[in-house]
């Protein structure tokens, strides 16, 4: 797993309730649906991370992602298609920041839904936090429904 954290997002963040505990034989591995690419501390960090994706596509062609920082604004934009329809030159004039996450990816759900696009960016008591991976939990129905039991709230449809 891949993320960034926006300085002031302190390293610490630590939230015990979210600890699940899970052996390594619930994962599966599907490296052929996505790719990541990540830039820090770069002025261009957009444009070198689209540069990286392109050396990617080949692992996913449905849709792509980027999230970058400059430390204080969090911006992302995410789309269906091939990375030149995705990221044209004025996406990636917005996409201003010193960091960021990239993904292509290939869906293996049926939906074309952009919410289910890769990076997930989420906002909390003022904090932003961005996270991308590249594989498949295996056992995602049974932990979607134990956290929306405890009151967890999801935005996408990847189970």
């Amino acid at each position: 797993m891949a993320s960034i954290l926006t300085p002031g997002f302190g390293h610490d963040f630590h939230h015990p309730r979210k600890e699940l505990q899970l052996d390594q034989s619930h994962l599966l591995y599907q490296q052929e649906v996505s790719g990541l690419f990540g830039i820090h501390s770069h002025p261009d960090a957009a444009k070198l991370t689209c540069f990286g994706l392109y050396a990617l596509q080949h692992r996913g062609q449905k849709g792509a992602g980027i999230v970058v920082s400059d430390g204080s604004e969090t911006l992302q934009h995410k789309g269906i298609g091939l990375l030149p329809e995705v990221f044209t030159e004025k996406a990636l004039e917005y996409l201003s920041g010193h960091v960021s996450l990239g993904t292509v990816w290939s869906s293996i759900n049926k939906t074309d839904s952009t919410l289910d696009l890769r990076p997930f960016t989420a906002y909390h008591k003022g904090r932003t936090i961005s996270v991308a991976n590249n594989g498949n939990l295996i056992n995602t129905g049974p932990l979607r429904t134990k956290l929306q039991k405890e009151g967890d709230i999801f935005h996408s449809s990847i189970s």
